[in-house]
């Protein structure tokens, strides 16, 4: 049932030849999706979380046309959706840090992220390479936001860092996706699959942080 896809294929339309086109119609959904999610949030309690879902909704739209219009992967539309996912990873952190109340705790994190964000961005402005994109999303997703929110679940029981949680766990399954190259066929591949993977882990974090208590204002 499961194959390893090691190419991109293709349709050709009105002369145009589309790329991996499930791999761009599951990138479009998944901006519609985020675009959703900002929508739903930007009128809550939190003051940055909903950009982080506006700046995955942007790349998300902008990478599919990234996979859909060339052949290589590491063009230029991608380059600039990669970019756009380094700083959403950045808002995430950030959105994330304000939460907690030990002032030494915060300086701390914040210090690491802004460097962990200037690393990064330095280097996929200089590399076109989503290992990158994918090992800063490992760090400030899974170890910063996630341990946030384990010790917010843990020492508060706060629901909305339950509900992160989970979405973050979720999303975690794409990197296997990705690592082992898991597909149904051609047409369906690892990307796509992926690309439902974290609709479904963003829609458990979009409800975490509807359910998150009242934010802070973006201090440096």
């Amino acid at each position: 049932m499961f194959a390893k896809v090691m190419y991109k294929p293709s349709i050709v339309f009105a002369g145009v030849t589309i790329f991996e086109p499930a791999t761009a119609i599951t990138n479009f959904v998944l901006s519609v999706f985020c675009l959703a999610f900002f929508l739903k949030l930007r009128k809550s309690n939190a003051k940055i979380w909903p950009y982080f879902f506006l700046l995955m909704s942007s790349g998300s739209f902008i990478g599919a046309f990234g996979h859909s219009l060339f052949s290589d992967n590491n063009n230029i539309i991608q380059h600039i959706s990669r970019i756009n996912g380094v700083i959403a990873v950045f808002v995430a952190s950030w959105g994330s840090i304000i939460l907690l109340q030990n002032k030494v705790a915060i300086n701390f994190l914040k210090a690491f992220v802004i460097i962990q964000f200037s690393i990064a961005l330095s280097k996929i402005l200089m590399v076109n390479d989503f290992s990158i994109v994918k090992l800063n999303s490992i760090l400030g997703l899974g170890i910063i936001v996630g341990g946030i929110h384990l010790y917010l679940a843990i020492s508060s029981g706060c629901k909305g860092s339950i509900y992160m949680l989970t979405g973050i766990l979720i999303n975690a399954g794409t990197a296997i996706l990705h690592a082992l190259k898991i597909s149904i066929n051609k047409w369906f591949n690892y990307n796509d699959i992926s690309h439902i993977v974290l609709i479904v882990g963003f829609y458990f974090m979009a409800l975490g942080v509807s359910k998150l208590k009242k934010y802070d204002t973006i201090t440096i």
